[in-house]
């Protein structure tokens, strides 16, 4: 996954330590990959909770947060293809 996210097929340095600094700096780009897609990936579930809160006139503090991302996770093929937003509204009421 390392090699492919940050394209490390090939190490381009001939030295040992250039060697060295190329793995390191190529870990530090993973990471930074990663911890990027992982705040996206918050916010987004944050952002539905609070629409999803908005429409039922709750308090967003109220809808779990592992129980709205297992809701997504579950249904997030049907949710990205569906164009027919009431059967999204029926999706935000059920959950």
């Amino acid at each position: 996954m390392l090699k492919s996210t940050v394209n490390m097929h090939e190490l381009t340095a001939t030295k040992v330590d250039l060697v060295e600094k190329e793995i390191i700096l190529g870990i530090a780009a993973y990471n930074l990959v990663r911890s990027i897609i992982t705040f996206a990936a918050y916010n987004l579930v944050r952002s539905i909770i609070t629409f999803a809160a908005r429409r039922l006139s709750l308090d967003p503090c109220r809808i779990s947060f592992s129980r709205a991302l297992e809701a997504i996770e579950a249904n997030v093929l049907s949710l990205f293809y569906e164009t027919d937003s009431e059967k999204l509204h029926k999706f935000l009421d059920d959950y």
